[in-house]
């Protein structure tokens, strides 16, 4: 991945699959720093599987046996003071080492876990690990995202990341932290009919606007959540070259946060899903970004978008949205719906009420709850949303303006069709927001 391809909140159509790859890195690369395990290696002589004793009289730990041929769970723990074996009572002490005798096993060998240990939540494990390659079958299990931290990475094609995930594989309770460097920590990468699936995964420490936290090129699915957070970088949180389908699940004790980025969410190419309590707030930009050319409706339920820099939802070319339960608040414009004509931006309908919130008596967006800025023919409908009033003020948009560029506020501006002078929109039932 180009560090060209992607420029501040937009994603660029030259980007290719080439720009993201690992295949000319398959062997471990050097971070800079190494492990001192306090292990001397036996030169010689057969071990006998009888604990020794030594010339003070203490009893040694008896040595570590091989585990099986084709291991289901391969254990990681840093602190481990003997020679690694994969093993719950001699796990390796590096990611990588693990990654590697799993990378031996022949393809078909079945799922495999790897399993990392994890320090407390005041005092979490830091593994210092290369480029992590994550094949269809394997699952990378962390104690958690805040027991377990995992820095370092290396080379990707042409340029740098973390940990980088084939089509088919899994990541759970983790933290990646770029600690400041100019890298992807995450790189996903479906292959056709495979889905990517990142659960209680942390990913922070981005501070250049130039590469994303996330970045996601395939043809299959690239699933997040629940407990998904992105956040602290100062590029976009995720940014989706092509996908298929794009999903977000979550509940609502484990909501997902794509937080305080340069931009949230920059989709390119595919299909979002998301469903459940998703918050895509304080980004510098917009909350979401839709620019995919892809004639499929996305789905926003569960949305939570507030205090962006720009709009909560901005979509554009030729998106179409379903918007149910979701909150807009706090943004300069809570959705910019500049799609093309033919497009619909459904906030709610008679069997399927939106219940939105676009503003309310004490909070609202800066300078309108919606803005539509290309001209309809056709009402989109909007029933039982909240809004700053009820019915909402509305007004013309000035052709000369985008929607970034509104000076006063009104609930929603448009642009005026041929032959029409009101909103392109169907308000029904509707309510005054908090």
């Amino acid at each position: 991945m180009r560090a060209s391809c992607l420029v501040f909140g937009v994603l660029l159509a030259g980007c290719s699959s080439s720009d993201f790859s690992v295949a000319a890195d398959a062997g471990p690369t050097d971070t800079g720093s190494s492990t001192d395990t306090g292990v001397v290696a036996d030169s010689g002589g057969t071990d006998s599987g009888v604990a020794e004793t030594s010339t003070d009289g203490a009893v040694d730990a008896p040595p570590c046996v091989e585990g099986p041929a084709n291991p289901a769970i391969v254990y990681v723990d840093k602190r481990a003071t003997r020679p690694g074996k994969g093993t719950l009572d001699c796990p390796f002490q590096t990611i990588k080492d693990a990654v590697a005798l799993v990378a031996t096993l022949p393809t078909g060998s079945g799922a495999h876990t790897l399993r990392v240990a994890g320090g407390t939540g005041a005092a979490p494990l830091v593994y210092d690990e290369p480029v992590l390659i994550l094949k269809y079958g394997w699952t990378l299990l962390g104690d958690g995202a805040g027991r377990v931290t995992i820095t370092g990475g290396g080379k990707c094609g042409d340029s740098q990341c973390l940990v980088v995930m084939e089509g088919g594989s899994a990541l759970e309770g983790v933290r990646l932290d770029a600690l400041g460097k100019v890298m992807t920590p995450l790189g996903l990468t479906p292959g056709a009919f495979t889905s990517v699936v990142v659960k209680s995964t942390v990913v922070t420490g981005v501070k250049s606007e130039k590469v994303p936290a996330v970045y996601v090129e395939g043809t299959g699915n690239a699933e997040f959540g629940p407990d998904v957070r992105v956040i602290d970088n100062a590029g976009i949180g995720i940014a989706v070259k092509n996908v298929f389908r794009l999903k977000f699940s979550a509940t609502a004790g484990l909501p997902n946060q794509i937080n305080k980025n340069g931009f949230g969410i920059a989709l390119g190419g595919g299909v979002i899903e998301l469903g459940g309590p998703t918050e895509v707030s304080s980004n510098v930009g917009h909350g979401v970004l839709v620019q995919s050319p892809d004639k499929g409706t996305h789905n926003f339920d569960g949305l939570s978008a507030k205090n962006n820099g720009l709009s909560g939802l901005y979509l554009e070319v030729g998106a179409s949205a379903r918007v149910r339960r979701s909150t807009f608040l706090r943004n300069k414009v809570g959705i910019t719906f500049k799609s093309a004509p033919g497009s619909e931006l459904d906030l709610g309908k008679l069997l399927d009420p939106g219940n939105n919130v676009l503003g309310g008596k004490t909070d609202s967006n800066a300078t309108a709850a919606i803005c539509s800025p290309v001209a309809r023919a056709l009402d989109m409908p909007a029933w039982n949303d909240a809004f700053k009033a009820c019915a909402p003020s509305t007004a013309p948009i000035d052709a000369t303006k985008s929607c970034d560029e509104l000076g006063s506020y009104q609930d929603i501006w448009f642009a005026v069709a041929t032959g029409s002078s009101k909103a392109p929109f169907d308000v029904q039932n509707c309510t005054v927001g908090p």
